[in-house]
């Protein structure tokens, strides 16, 4: 299964990135891998997140 970000989702972390991205990098960072590796679950487990 494909995760899709709506547009405005998309437009929503790219500004929550950009402001940790300007108070502290290496957050920015963190939260963006942690935001991929959460996605990456979502696609192989989709189950747990909509069950049947």
């Amino acid at each position: 299964m494909a995760v899709i970000f709506a547009p405005a989702a998309a437009h929503d972390v790219e500004e929550i990135g950009d402001y940790i991205l300007a108070e502290n990098p290496a957050a920015a960072r963190r939260f963006i891998a942690a935001l991929r590796e959460a996605v990456a679950a979502l696609q192989t487990h989709h189950a747990v997140a909509f069950p049947s």
